[in-house]
């Protein structure tokens, strides 16, 4: 029987599910505060063609020739009907297959990364081996997988797709969770160079979902203790991680992602700022030049992201 969640008393790993929610969250007040032509386009511009049909009715109405205008539109609509049918029947069949295969890939290898996740989980942030050190305790089968495990951390590339569909994208399993999905030249870069325009996307991806993640962890040990861990980064992963009066675990990270200090690292390999006064907590990486620099620089390239008193949505205002 195939793993399907957390055991009872434990805290999911990596809680992404805070990260989904917040991006959504964020999608819905854009939506809400999208100026009126962003929001209703396709009315807008219904209503301006109507109002130039108007006025070429009038036109033909004070030429004396009001049924003309039926004609025409009777005309078009006939002919722009069948083109849509044709256009329907061609195209629907192909993109149902190929959105369904899609739709399959993504769905199995986020079955994956969960149960990679889980194992890590168990494990004290080791990664499995091989994939079959998975099955059947946290999945039942895998296939059309190519599993890099460790090697492929610093390539944000743990495990992709084999045999991907023909000019179809690539599904990997990227070490920050969830699911990319990239062309071949962009994995054969992410494989074979150190840098590239994708490999930088994702780091920076990578660490946005650490700092959600971390985020959600925090809250979680808030709820049940009612203040954050104080301390740095050492202190705060420490207690997240086990060290606290219920021995609970909230946090997890992969062994490859922590120093000898016990922090955690961003994906450029720099100990991740965190400072936690018991309310408030600040977490922000260096960024691609590795060094933290002054508010207000030119070369500030620095992602942060603070939480303050539980709240769900975090502040990336800089700091």
């Amino acid at each position: 029987m195939a793993k399907t969640g957390n055991s009872e008393g434990r805290a999911p790993p990596r809680a992404v599910v805070a990260a989904l929610y917040e991006r959504r969250f964020r999608r819905s007040q854009t939506a809400a505060t999208a100026p009126v032509s962003l929001r209703n386009g396709g009315r807008l511009q219904m209503v301006s063609l109507r109002k130039e049909l108007d006025s070429v009715w009038i036109w033909f109405y004070k030429e004396g020739v009001p049924m003309a205008l039926e004609t025409v539109k009777a005309k078009y609509f006939i002919l722009l009907l069948f083109i849509c049918v044709g256009l329907y029947l061609v195209l629907w069949p192909h993109n149902r297959e190929s959105h369904s295969a899609e739709f399959e890939t993504i769905v199995r290898f986020s079955k994956i990364g969960n149960a990679i996740e889980h194992f890590a989980w168990d494990h004290q942030g080791q990664l499995p081996a091989k994939l079959s050190d998975l099955t059947p305790q946290y999945i039942d089968t895998i296939s059309n997988c190519v599993y890099l495990g460790t090697n492929g951390i610093s390539h944000e590339v743990i495990a992709y797709e084999s045999n991907p569909l023909p000019n179809a994208k690539i599904s990997i399993i990227p070490p920050g969770g969830g699911v990319y999905q990239v062309t071949e030249s962009e994995l054969d870069q992410l494989l074979h160079t150190n840098e590239s325009a994708v490999l930088e996307r994702l780091h920076k991806e990578r660490v946005i979902y650490y700092e959600a993640n971390l985020r959600a962890s925090l809250n979680s040990y808030r709820i049940d203790f009612g203040t954050y861990p104080r301390g740095d980064n050492a202190s705060v992963i420490h207690v997240l991680s086990g060290d606290n009066p219920t021995k609970t675990q909230y946090h997890s990270s992969y062994a490859q992602e922590r120093n000898s200090h016990g922090e955690d690292l961003d994906p450029w390999g720099t100990p991740y700022f965190i400072k936690s006064d018991g309310n408030n907590v600040q977490i922000k990486s260096a960024g691609t030049n590795r060094k933290f620099d002054e508010l207000g620089s030119t070369n500030y390239d620095d992602i942060c992201n603070s939480v303050s008193n539980g709240s769900v949505i975090g502040d990336d205002t800089k700091f």
